[in-house]
């Protein structure tokens, strides 16, 4: 799934965009976390 279509499904920024390229914003981190969690 594509990230941007990922954070309209989820309805919060998933991703800070900068000049150096991505990373995770809180919401991202604990939609991560959620999924780790899930998959064991």
């Amino acid at each position: 799934m594509q990230m941007k279509r990922l954070e309209e499904l989820v309805g919060d920024p998933l991703f800070e965009r900068g000049p150096r390229g991505v990373a995770l914003t809180r919401r991202g981190g604990e939609l991560l976390v959620n999924r780790q969690k899930s998959s064991v």
